[in-house]
């Protein structure tokens, strides 16, 4: 079973909905948790390595063993990992140039609150799907991440 973290932005609404989709459509062999970056600091490796310094709320973070992905490529990485047509969906948007895909999520990502709005908190799950949700590392423990602190540590 493959097993994936996607840290989003746990006010935005849209962030929401895109987590209520991937939840009710992610293949049946992958275990996926969701970690609101509200919730979470970011470490500083993980702002340099990615370059963006500061703006860790703007972006999504997939994190899979060793591998982290941000922005356009953690979004389709994820939709990669999900049901058909989404996955096949994802590989074709892997065709269209980096530059460009970022280009887009940085607009969206930018209007998000404006068009979608937001909360002043971060919005509790069901029974059902708290599982998705960790709240503390050791609930990330079964997952093959060598050094989970090297990404991001809870905030306490």
């Amino acid at each position: 079973m493959r097993k994936v973290i996607v840290l989003f932005d746990g006010v935005c609404l849209f962030c929401e909905g895109w987590v209520n989709f991937v939840i009710s459509n992610k293949s049946d062999n992958l275990q996926i948790k969701f970690v609101p970056l509200q919730f979470v600091n970011l470490s500083p490796a993980v702002l340099t390595d990615l370059n963006i310094y500061g703006a860790d709320k703007d972006t999504i973070l997939f994190i899979d063993k060793d591998v982290i992905l941000f922005k356009s490529d953690a979004s389709l990485k994820v939709m990669s990992l999900m049901k058909f047509p989404y996955n096949v969906l994802a590989k074709l948007f892997l065709v269209i140039p980096k530059n460009f895909r970022n280009y887009v999520y940085d607009l969206i990502g930018k209007n998000r609150y404006r068009i979608w709005g937001k909360r002043n908190f971060c919005r509790v799950p069901l029974v059902s799907e708290k599982h998705y949700f960790p709240t503390n590392i050791s609930e990330l423990a079964d997952f093959d991440i060598v050094d989970i602190s090297r990404y991001f540590t809870f905030k306490v």
